[in-house]
């Protein structure tokens, strides 16, 4: 065991104050804490709210896990690391999101899927990288649509009840122009992965497209309340719908942390199924 987390609660009249913290087993030293105050009106809406919270905040994209977890890798040599640390290192890559970047994340996904030739978030990464040389025009669609949906369909072989891999399997359906199949994919996550932030502010940005702005707000507006503290590309996503603007939860209100800016709003154009209203709001932008 690596990590501890644990925590406390305090109750006082009808409200609750719930402490957790993340511990490094072995030095004991403390990677993240956050304190909860809340209502005690219904016990089992606050105990749902804060288990997303704290497993957002941990195990998220930008979490404190994978952030531990990198400072250890980037200190070892390269010849020995495993698959997880060099996929690590992929998605350090990927989230530069750079011609460069994204060339280096490919190639240490592959490299990942070497080691461990059944490991699903790797294929399911490159299907994110895929994503972004389309969206960026790095490579012409012929050349990225089979190996996007190849991912796809692989890291669904392997893994077909995470959440994030139906994700990864509607983009594919999208970009295919397969508004259908895309939906019925885009569904299966909110039973999968209720508390996966990420995954939710994912899927909101890809429905307005295919005429679901309201539940694209619910969406959105979970993935702050489960992680309030989002990084910045939560917000890069809300400008592909003016829906997702109007959010109860607003993502321009919300504290985030810094990430390199995402281009989507070039994505309208490279999925055939997405509506005429939903083109109209996507200017190009030139790489940078």
């Amino acid at each position: 065991m690596k990590y501890l987390l644990q925590g406390s609660l305090q109750a006082s009249g009808e409200k609750l104050r719930i402490t957790a913290q993340l511990i490094d087993v072995t030095t004991g030293g403390y990677i993240w804490s956050q304190r909860f105050d809340r209502q005690a009106e219904d016990i089992f809406e606050v105990q749902t709210e804060v288990t997303g919270s704290i497993f957002t905040t941990l195990a998220g994209y930008d979490g404190q896990l994978s952030g531990a977890e990198l400072e250890i890798v980037r200190r070892k040599p390269p010849d020995n690391l495993n698959a997880y640390e060099t996929y690590l290192l992929g998605v350090r890559a990927k989230h530069q999101v750079t011609r460069e970047s994204l060339a280096e994340a490919k190639r240490l996904f592959k490299k990942a899927i070497e080691l461990d030739p059944s490991m699903a978030r790797a294929y399911v990464a490159l299907t994110y990288v895929y994503g972004y040389m389309l969206d960026l025009g790095i490579a012409p669609p012929e050349k990225i649509l089979p190996k996007h949906r190849e991912a796809a369909e692989r890291a669904m072989a392997f893994d077909p009840n995470d959440g994030e891999t139906h994700l990864a399997m509607g983009s594919a359906y999208a970009f295919n122009g397969e508004p259908e199949r895309a939906m019925a994919e885009f569904t299966k996550p909110e039973q999968l992965a209720p508390n996966n932030a990420d995954v939710l502010i994912l899927i909101a940005w890809y429905l307005p497209s295919f005429g679901e702005s309201q539940k694209a707000v619910g969406l959105a507006d979970r993935a702050v309340l489960l992680n309030p503290l989002h990084p910045d590309w939560y917000k890069q996503g809300s400008r592909t719908s003016t829906s997702l603007e109007g959010s109860s939860r607003s993502l321009q209100d919300t504290p985030g942390r810094s990430r390199s800016r995402l281009h989507w709003t070039r994505r309208s154009k490279r999925c055939p199924g997405l509506t005429s209203e939903s083109r109209r709001r996507h200017p190009k932008r030139p790489l940078k």
